[in-house]
């Protein structure tokens, strides 16, 4: 038994299921498998031709989206990393310093 990545998962419901709807976020944004598949394929190709390499650790920093999703699916798909970073988070330090 093979052990699936959330790329490989995507890549067979963008097959099995094209049109029917993948992500929609708070603001609206929505995509199907097919269009979100499309997308993270482009952004893990092109992080790839930036020199990112295949077990690279990413710091994201991101509300909650759509295109959150497509990241998480592009570095899955690119084999890289995903550090998380809360969008609430602040340096104790710096608070401290004024």
């Amino acid at each position: 038994m093979a052990w699936l990545n959330l790329g490989d998962v995507l890549n067979g419901h963008a097959k099995k299921y094209p049109k029917k709807l993948a992500v929609k976020d708070w603001r609206g944004k929505a995509w199907t498998y097919s269009e979100l598949n499309i997308r993270a394929n482009k952004l893990a190709n092109g992080l790839l031709n930036m020199g990112l390499r295949k077990g690279d650790r990413v710091a994201v920093m991101l509300y909650n989206s759509a295109e959150l999703v497509e990241i998480y699916c592009a570095f899955a798909k690119a084999g890289l990393v995903v550090a998380p970073v809360s969008w609430r988070y602040v340096d104790k330090e710096s608070s401290l310093r004024q």
